[in-house]
């Protein structure tokens, strides 16, 4: 990959499943492997094939749009001699595709976010970063075998119960922090409301929630 052209993503649902077949069929050889980059709101693809060339990054909304990728990682599954996908550790953002390829019997390998940065000159010579490059570093790391398996595991009730109460501890301190500015607002000359512990900020925003409504 060497120009930025072949950085620029195409929309998972402009992926003809035909075309993507044909291409399978003709170059899908044993080590064919798809990197995956996920964010919150976008998970960028790139199809790696086994002679070592790259197609343009998919893009696909998370995760509305994860049936669409799985419909195409399954036909690559299908025609090519074998397929692995790569991700990196991405928190909650990477459990609701990991699932559906856990599901759908596809090969998922983990790719430490280390391996990648220290690769990203190597692969093409520039040190910049994004996107569509990282997922293509990750398709080529899995080829060369830097993953672990890593399918989805459900979460016990422990680290469930955990998950959830970190989730209320975001929420409180996201509500607080907004209490906490609209507090500064109505006493601008109180710098010291920005500097409480943020239980106290929450405690106290709730406190004023009246006078700051009324």
């Amino acid at each position: 990959m060497r120009t930025k052209r072949l950085y620029r993503r195409v929309p998972v649902k402009k992926i003809s499943v035909e075309i993507l077949k044909d291409a399978g069929l003709a170059k899908g050889g044993s080590g064919t492997c798809v990197g995956l980059d996920i964010g919150k709101k976008e998970i960028v693809a790139v199809v790696r094939w086994a002679d070592g060339t790259f197609d343009a990054p998919w893009s696909i909304k998370n995760p509305v749009e994860i049936d669409e990728l799985i419909v195409r990682l399954q036909t690559l599954k299908d025609v090519c001699d074998s397929l692995t996908i790569g991700l990196e550790s991405t928190g909650t953002y990477s459990e609701a595709v990991r699932y559906a390829m856990t599901a759908a019997f596809l090969e998922v390998h983990r790719i430490s976010g280390k391996a990648s940065s220290d690769y990203k000159e190597i692969f093409d010579g520039v040190p910049s970063q994004h996107d569509g490059k990282d997922a293509a570093i990750i398709a080529e790391l899995t080829c060369f075998g830097k993953g672990t398996h890593r399918p989805y595991v459900p979460p016990g009730e422990v680290e469930q119960e955990i998950r959830h109460q970190v989730q209320r501890l975001d929420a409180f301190d996201s509500q607080a922090t907004q209490w906490c500015g609209r507090l500064v607002e109505h006493n601008p000359g109180d710098t010291a409301l920005c500097c409480v512990d943020q239980t106290y900020r929450l405690m106290l925003s709730m406190e004023h929630e009246n006078f700051l409504c009324a």
